[in-house]
This record gives C-alpha cells, structure tokens and sequence, in this order.
C-alpha cells in the first residue's frame, strides 16, 4: 500500500483520499464536517472542476475491491483506473458504519462519476 499524506478537496469541501490509501495521522477525518460538506456538494460541479483540471479518476465505493457506482465498468472507466487510479469519499471508522453516511457517499459517488464519464466520453449534457 501506498501511504498519502494529502487528500483531495473539492470547491465545497469534500474531502477524499486515493482508493489506495494506508490509514496515517493525516488522514483523520471529521465525520460532522465531511457530513455537512457531502449535504451540500455538487458531485456534477466537482466533476467538472476535477475534469477540467486534470483529474480523471472515478469515485470508488471503498478502498479495497472497489467498485465504480453509476456507470457501467467499461473501456473509459477501465483505461482510467489503470492510468489515474481511482479516488473515495473519505470517511471515518466511526462513519463507515453510519447508513445515512453511506447514503450520501453514494450518492454523491454516482452522480459524480455519470458526470465525469459524461466529459470523458466527450458526450456532456448541460
């Protein structure tokens, strides 16, 4: 494993962390914080800021065997994943357990990444 001791932050404040990363110090998160961020995120937004500045991995469901949910697993998602890796909506040891949490990481992971396979197709509907 990788050990990261930076995470990502989107315009809005969700906070996330390579699928690959090891649990340090650094990567202690806030649940009430990531909570509030997630209500109020634009995953199509973040999608695009991502986009548009060169980060073209997709959002996983969990660090290990990870899934890519709202988008089919196809060549787009596949040559991304093996050339960027993939990304997660960081969370807690506390907050993994939280169905609500889980909800809204979901959520926001799928309308996310139907938005960045959109621009990645080059088929984008605004």
């Amino acid at each position: 494993m990788v050990i990261f001791a930076a995470c990502d932050r989107f315009s809005a404040g969700v906070v996330c962390w390579p699928s690959n990363i090891s649990r340090t110090s650094s990567t202690v998160i806030n649940d009430d914080s990531q909570i509030k961020q997630l209500q109020k995120a634009d995953p199509k937004k973040d999608a695009r800021e991502a986009f548009w500045t060169g980060d073209y991995r997709f959002m996983a469901d969990r660090p290990a065997l990870s899934r890519v949910p709202g988008v089919a697993y196809d060549s787009i998602v596949d040559s991304s994943r093996r050339r960027y890796g993939l990304k997660i909506v960081a969370f807690s040891e506390k907050a993994v357990y939280d169905s609500n949490f889980f909800e809204m990481r979901l959520l926001y992971s799928e309308a996310y990444n139907v938005e960045l396979h959109s621009l990645m197709s080059g088929s984008t509907n605004k």
